[in-house]
């Protein structure tokens, strides 16, 4: 079975939202970031998504939880540079707007996904943070919590002309631009 037909032979994936597996449909434009949730589950974390899924711009966005417990609680939370070791969930909030509305819909379902990843960060033990770029320096302490500063330490010593400032704002600082970065000359 090719991966293009799964949806054909599995119940369970066409139960999913357009979207949430493989990649995102041509009709729909996407906007992602995943807040670690513990368990157990906060009624007032509840309260908060519910909420925010009634306010959501399109009958598009979504929000699945992704099981994430287990094995991560049981290294310690200073072991390695991820410490949200108390992660039960995964929760994954997406903001998707029909791209034939994208003129309209893409920032406000991009400002939904943004607020209501704010309005669970009381709640949470972490973000993920794969999906932050170099917009989303506000969320870089929550992402990596106690970490943080041995990250950047370690970023500052491996990247010390922050080159890869691209993607992570690790040292929450703006990235050069390009154009003025080509016309300096490099220091060594």
């Amino acid at each position: 079975v090719k991966y293009e037909n799964l949806f054909d032979y599995d119940p369970y994936l066409q139960r999913q939202p357009l979207g949430v597996l493989l990649q995102e449909p041509h009709e729909l434009g996407c906007f992602a970031r995943a807040v670690f949730l513990p368990t157990p589950l906060e009624v007032c974390a509840a309260d908060v998504l519910i909420s925010r899924l009634r306010e959501a711009p399109t009958p598009n966005c979504f929000v699945h939880f992704q099981h994430a417990g287990g094995a991560v609680n049981r290294v310690p939370a200073d072991a390695t540079a991820f410490d949200a070791r108390r992660l039960e969930w995964s929760v994954v909030i997406s903001g998707c707007w029909p791209r034939d509305q994208e003129a309209t819909m893409k920032n406000r379902c991009e400002a939904w996904t943004l607020e209501t990843v704010r309005a669970l960060l009381p709640h949470s033990v972490g973000l993920y943070p794969t999906d932050l770029g170099p917009e989303d320096a506000e969320f870089v302490p929550a992402a990596f919590k106690t970490s943080l500063g041995r990250l950047q330490e370690l970023k500052k010593e491996w990247d010390p002309k922050n080159r890869f400032s691209c993607a992570l704002p690790l040292l929450q600082q703006p990235a050069e631009n390009s154009a003025e970065a080509a016309e300096k000359p490099e220091q060594e």
